[in-house]
């Protein structure tokens, strides 16, 4: 009943709820104030290197666990992990923008 995995089944089963939302409201928001072209580039480049991030992240949050640890002594936890995650995908973002640059990487990513 209070075990680990049932309480992650649970808590995942609501998942698509939040991000069912923001996708929504980012939708309508462009909808209704379509984004300058500066923007829209920007979003495109982002969108391109999502797989990237979504494959380095965790490596890159297990290499930068100190960034973590430190901030966790002079923040809260939660902002402390947000700006730690924030650091690791930043990584995975730069690391696959300079893969996307190597000529036979570049067309797997």
């Amino acid at each position: 009943m209070g075990d680990e995995n049932s309480s992650q089944t649970f808590l995942n089963a609501f998942t698509f709820i939040p991000a069912a939302t923001v996708f929504y409201a980012v939708k309508f928001w462009f909808l209704k104030h379509p984004p300058d072209s500066r923007v829209s580039e920007i979003i495109s480049l982002l969108g391109s290197l999502t797989f990237g991030v979504y494959l380095f992240e965790q490596i890159y949050r297990h290499a930068t666990v100190k960034i973590f640890d430190f901030l966790q002594s002079y923040l809260h936890s939660l902002p402390a992990c947000l700006i730690w995650i924030l650091v690791a995908c930043t990584a995975g973002f730069a690391a696959t923008w300079i893969m996307k640059h190597i000529p036979f990487i570049g067309k797997l990513l």
